[in-house]
């Protein structure tokens, strides 16, 4: 199995490779050659009762279409069912799930009325959603989410945003498709990093961002508060770039595990160019001296040579989407 995921089973011979994925009793298989399938199957129904279903339609609450030249993956019936529980299946939809300058609320606030509603319950739904085939959700529902021990109406108003915006939505999923590249070219893994700086209201955090890209494909993302408290927009770009980093070296393993030949290194695209500065320099200054050692790992790792960090306009950072409310043009 692989070192990057236990639950994941990668099976060769020769040039042919199989890929089973297990989630309890649920085990989707991939393969390259019906000899190596037939193979691994006839290994597990001597061990365990197996019942086969075909290519996959649904799996885990996520549906799959399969076409000649893509596969799509998407969790319409589940938003449906989302939408039904919690009474706003005939809302009228909006274009983006936060209002971009909304009116955030200490978490500790005692001046609001308290939320009598199911929050918890609709940030858990929304969750799954966010985590498996809706980045366009992840901003939203970690922002929300961190009002869950004590939300006032004005988070559900917020909630509510979220589930009308996936009633105009509930069909939009993951698209992946071939890629032009030769195979002797490798495939290319591509990071895009970005945060916003201390947007939290209550204790001034800033929020990181990531999105990843295979061959064009998105394969990862995030939107995660960060752990300390930054000092500059570019120590927070900065602590991004490292969890970036640390992301990129995890799929780096698992995708070489599955028999997949990578570009060498990984490319890490930010906005902030004194950020990337900070990436590269390795000496100390009066400036950084104060920032954790852990986050100094990218840098071990540009020299390294398994990672490399570059610049790009903000009009083309993906990963901004991961780090604040967006207006509908964005």
């Amino acid at each position: 199995n692989s070192a990057q995921d236990p639950c994941l089973y990668i099976f060769t011979q020769g040039t042919e490779t199989a890929i089973l994925s297990l989630h309890v009793d649920d085990m989707p298989l991939g393969y390259t050659s019906e000899e190596l399938y037939k193979k691994i199957l006839t290994a597990l129904k001597a061990n365990y009762e197996i019942v086969e279903l075909g290519q996959p339609k649904r799996c885990l609450g996520i549906e799959f279409q399969f076409a000649a030249d893509r596969i799509t993956l998407r969790q319409e019936m589940y938003a449906e069912k989302i939408l039904r529980t919690f009474g706003m299946h005939d809302c009228k939809p909006v274009d983006t799930p936060m209002e971009t300058k909304w009116p955030e609320v200490p978490r500790n606030n005692e001046t609001e009325a308290l939320c009598t509603e199911p929050y918890k319950e609709a940030i858990g739904a929304l969750l799954y959603l966010s985590i498996c085939t809706r980045p366009d959700l992840a901003n939203a529902v970690a922002i929300l989410g961190r009002y869950g021990h004590n939300p006032c109406d004005r988070h559900w108003v917020a909630i509510k945003r979220v589930l009308r915006f996936l009633r105009g939505t509930a069909n939009r999923g993951l698209v992946f498709s071939k890629s032009e590249r030769l195979p002797s070219m490798g495939s290319s893994l591509v990071g895009y990093s970005d945060s916003s700086f201390a947007d939290d209201c209550e204790n001034r955090k800033s929020t990181s961002g990531y999105v990843f890209m295979l061959n064009d494909n998105i394969i990862s993302w995030k939107s995660k508060l960060q752990s300390l408290v930054t000092l500059s927009t570019t120590e927070a770009e900065y602590v991004a770039m490292n969890e970036a980093c640390r992301e990129a070296i995890w799929l780096q393993g698992l995708i070489k595990s599955a028999g997949v030949k990578l570009e060498s290194p990984t490319r890490l695209l930010g906005d902030n160019e004194g950020s990337l500065h900070l990436c590269r320099n390795i000496v100390f200054s009066g400036r950084n001296k104060h920032i954790e050692v852990k986050f100094n790992f990218v840098k071990q790792k540009i020299a390294d040579g398994q990672v490399i960090v570059e610049w790009i306009p903000t009009d083309e950072m993906i990963a901004d989407i991961m780090t604040k409310p967006l207006p509908r043009d964005k």
